[in-house]
């Protein structure tokens, strides 16, 4: 799981222009959405300031994101299904 430390951002925005999946926004520092995030590791390599590091995700994240992913989900399922009872 990639992070950012906010310490080391400048907020240039070259990571979130490398970034394949437009995982990355930009405020004032960098934001990886991991929901989104393919670990190619472009960012990683781009970031000037070395910024962006692999953080190996506690449990409660991985259940945060688990959990956020299953909602996503099932809100993408109740879409698809009123999709199809339209037709």
């Amino acid at each position: 799981m990639l992070h950012v430390r906010k310490k080391l951002c400048i907020g240039c925005g070259s990571c979130a222009q490398v970034c394949p999946t437009g995982a990355i926004t930009l405020l004032k520092k960098a934001k990886i959405n991991l929901s989104r995030c393919i670990n190619c590791h472009w960012c990683v390599a781009e970031c000037p300031q070395g910024a962006i590091q692999e953080e190996i995700p506690t449990i409660s994240e991985l259940k945060f994101e688990f959990r956020k992913f299953h909602r996503e989900m099932g809100q993408l399922y109740i879409k698809l299904s009123q999709l199809e009872s339209r037709k």
